[in-house]
């Protein structure tokens, strides 16, 4: 059986905020979009920098291109789900 003093819970306490200093200076909570970031903002977590980086796709590499691709699996104007992963 533990028993807590007064002076345990303040140590604890005080790692505790210093994790949580230590991890507002090296770490920003990273939004999809400015909505989100503003939410962030008028939360709890108010205090972590916020940084806002748009769906983290390069539109550069990543663009529309005429393709072939429904003709030829025959697909018409069916949807089609992309999926992708990796170990």
């Amino acid at each position: 059986m533990l028993l807590y003093t007064d002076e345990l819970l303040i140590c604890v306490r005080l790692e505790i905020l210093g994790w949580v200093d230590h991890f507002k200076s090296t770490n920003p909570i990273v939004t999809p979009s400015q909505w989100l970031a503003n939410q962030v903002k008028d939360s709890f977590l108010a205090s972590f920098p916020v940084r806002v980086i748009n769906n983290g796709i390069d539109f550069q590499t990543f663009c529309y291109c005429e393709s072939d691709f429904r003709s030829r699996n025959n697909l018409g104007t069916k949807i089609v789900i992309l999926g992708v992963a990796f170990d």
